[in-house]
């Protein structure tokens, strides 16, 4: 429901397409709420850090395109208005296991931490 966003930002991650509006099943109501942004590289779990870089509001919510949101996203909404100065997330226990490894290793400069 867009009534919870003064902003949508579409992250396109294949820099072989140049995603526009016209290709994106919207209703009229959320298009002027839509900015696409075609990346010039594929830069993977960034992509969600730098769209949220990218947003216009103090406060970011994202979701994967392989994520259906419809079934949690009233309550995760109302958990973070309970208490807004936490981190809110709905996920799997493999994807937080995922992300927190992630978080702490840098191959590219042998960083372990996890």
């Amino acid at each position: 429901s867009t009534k919870y966003f003064k902003e949508i930002i579409v992250w396109n991650n294949n820099p072989e397409i140049n995603l526009t509006l016209n290709e994106i099943s919207t209703n009229s109501q959320s298009n002027g709420l839509i900015r696409i942004i075609n990346s010039k590289a594929n830069v993977n779990d960034e992509a969600k850090y730098q769209a949220c870089a990218e947003a216009k509001t103090l406060v970011c919510f994202y979701a994967d395109d392989d994520w259906n949101t419809s079934h949690y996203l009233r309550t995760l909404i109302a958990s973070f208005r309970s208490d807004p100065n936490v981190l809110h997330s709905a996920t799997n226990l493999v994807t937080y296991y995922n992300n927190m490894l992630w978080t702490f290793m840098d191959s590219r400069i042998d960083l372990h931490a996890g």
